[in-house]
This record gives structure tokens, C-alpha cells and sequence, in this order.
């Protein structure tokens, strides 16, 4: 038998079809698995932070800057008492402050994405990317569905950590 004839015959062979090859009680994931479990089946709640920053719609942009720096983000959720009505990103205050001013004249409210897409706290990762992807968005409130409220914040740097996290295990389990 040749090595060309012992590849193929090696590709030939499916060890999932064969029932023997593997317990009918295995509670393990395979390393292709992983990264479908994780988006299919990790929910959100996982890589929201639990941080964020609130302006109200009147509030000037200098002072939602000035909150947003303060606690090291780029995004405010605009909120009318419990009631997000918008939100605010340093993008938008860099197109829409004139350079050399403060903000001081500038309402959030002129400023803001108003009803902005929104993510369930219990809804699977893989909802999150999507929903950041297609919309065009780089934060999404994550909202609590059975008390209908703003928990937290997810951007695309806490996703994209987990994504890596995710394929560097698998790598890891396969050298193993």
C-alpha cells in the first residue's frame, strides 16, 4: 500500500459515524464545536459591562465627554429617568463639535442616535455580533426582558476578546 493509498483510505474512515467510537453519555465538546457554542449558546449577559455611563437628553456634549472620559468609554446611554431614549458616542461629538470648541453649546439631544438597537441580556452572543455588524453600531444596551431595563453595555472589543479566547482554547485542547 502506498502512503497516497493509506491517505486516502485514512480519509475514507468517518470515526463519528461509527456509534462505538464514541460514548453514548459524552458530555464534551469538540474544538470545532466550541466556537458554535459559544455564539449559539453563551448569552450576552457574559461580556456586558456593567459600566456604563448615563447623560440626559438636555445635558451639553461637553459634559457627556467629561463623563465618558471619566469613566474611560466611548459611548453614554441617553436616558429619560429609567427610559433610554438615545445614545451618544465619541464619534458623534467629533462630527458634530466644530474643531477648537468645547461642546458647551451643543445639546446630547442634537447630537445622540436616538432609539438606539438594543440586545437582551439572555440572548446568545452570536446576536450581538450580528446585530453590531449589520446595523452598523459599535455599542448595544443590553436590556433585562423580564424587568424591561438598561443592565449594561456591550461593544465589539469585550466580543472579539471572546471570540480569541474561545479559538485559542480550542487550540490549546487540540495540542493537548
Amino acid at each position: 500500500m502506498t502512503s497516497e493509498t493509506q491517505y486516502t483510505a485514512l480519509n475514507d474512515e468517518n470515526p463519528w459515524e461509527d456509534s462505538d467510537w464514541i460514548p453514548s453519555t459524552a458530555e464534551f465538546l469538540l474544538p470545532k464545536d466550541r466556537l458554535e457554542h459559544m455564539l449559539l449558546e453563551t448569552p450576552v449577559s457574559e461580556v456586558t459591562s456593567d459600566v456604563f455611563v448615563t447623560v440626559a437628553p438636555e445635558d451639553t456634549m461637553e459634559r457627556a465627554l467629561w463623563r465618558m472620559r471619566q469613566h474611560q468609554v466611548r459611548a453614554a446611554l441617553v436616558m429619560e429617568g429609567e427610559a433610554l431614549v438615545g445614545i451618544v458616542t465619541e464619534r458623534d461629538a467629533v462630527m458634530e463639535i466644530k474643531p477648537g470648541e468645547t461642546g458647551a453649546d451643543v445639546r446630547v439631544q442634537e447630537v445622540m442616535t436616538p432609539d438606539p438597537v438594543l440586545i437582551g441580556s439572555a440572548e446568545p452572543i452570536g446576536c450581538a455580533i450580528q446585530r453590531l455588524a449589520f446595523e452598523g453600531v459599535h455599542h448595544l444596551p443590553v436590556v433585562d426582558e423580564m424587568e424591561a431595563k438598561v443592565v449594561g453595555i456591550v461593544t465589539q472589543g469585550p466580543l472579539l476578546h471572546r471570540i480569541i479566547e474561545t479559538i485559542l482554547n480550542e487550540e490549546w485542547a487540540a495540542e493537548a
